[in-house]
């Protein structure tokens, strides 16, 4: 329990980078990215990339990349002052 506790209540900042190079990728996948974006405080600059506030959003996009063999990255951000 103190893990799922850990992945709640972290609210740190992360970036979940992705290629869909070599991938077909179905429309279902754009539709689960928008309910993602719904669900959560996340954020899509550019293609390929996703801003998570948060470790929950970030380890569900990463789920459902490998679902789609989609190879992604999920890289903490760490601001220096």
């Amino acid at each position: 329990m103190e893990i799922k506790n850990e992945i709640i209540n972290n609210d740190s900042t992360y970036i979940v980078i992705y290629s869909t190079k070599d991938v077909k990728v179905p429309g279902d996948f754009y539709s689960n990215i928008k309910r993602l974006v719904n669900m959560f405080k996340v954020e899509r600059p550019c293609r390929g990339t996703f801003i998570c506030y948060g470790k929950a959003p970030a380890l569900i996009l990463l789920k459902l990349l490998k679902h789609y063999n989609i190879e992604g990255r999920i890289f903490k951000v760490i601001e220096e002052s």
